[in-house]
């Protein structure tokens, strides 16, 4: 992962089993099950083998419990991210975004923005690192502040915005 972009991990044992704080939602190291399982996906006739995690979280993702669905699409987001599909990546995101979990959304909107910035697409980066700043103090405004500076300081006249917001975002992680 290049300096741009800080992909957030949720911190649960289980498939979205609670979902707690927000601080739940963050660190969390692979929780994705070794063995795989044949999986039709979305109603495609196409199969795939992919992790029984992966599986249910997809099942989860698109299922009846708001809070179950955004925490699964988040942690597949994750998922992706590292896996290198960026596509599948920012579909996740985006529904965990779309489905509004108080919990779940700042992760996913840092996620899904480190996501541009890495992509080249810093125009689609640059709201959603703002929206973040612009919303009450959190675990991700350093991250935001940093992941903006790094995109404002690659614009011509963005330097001094640059520098002010990655100020910030040193000073904030010295204080976490």
């Amino acid at each position: 992962m290049s300096a741009t972009s800080t992909v957030v991990y949720a911190s649960t044992t289980e498939p979205t089993a609670q979902i707690g704080t927000e601080a739940d939602i963050i660190d969390r190291s692979a929780l994705w099950q070794e063995n795989t399982t044949r999986t039709r996906i979305e109603g495609e006739d196409r199969m795939t083998n992919e992790p029984e995690g992966v599986s249910a979280r997809r099942r989860m993702m698109n299922g009846d419990d708001r809070v179950k669905a955004s925490a699964a699409a988040f942690e597949l987001g994750v998922y992706f991210t590292e896996g290198g599909e960026a596509g599948e990546a920012e579909a996740c995101y985006r529904r965990s975004i779309e489905l509004g979990h108080p919990q779940v959304v700042p992760a996913a909107t840092l996620n899904l923005a480190g996501l541009f910035a890495n992509g080249g697409r810093d125009d689609e980066a640059e709201p959603l690192y703002r929206s973040i700043l612009a919303s009450a103090a959190g675990a991700h405004h350093a991250a935001a502040a940093y992941g903006l500076g790094t995109i404002l300081g690659r614009k011509p006249g963005g330097v001094e915005e640059a520098a002010g917001l990655k100020q910030a975002a040193e000073t904030a992680d010295d204080e976490l």
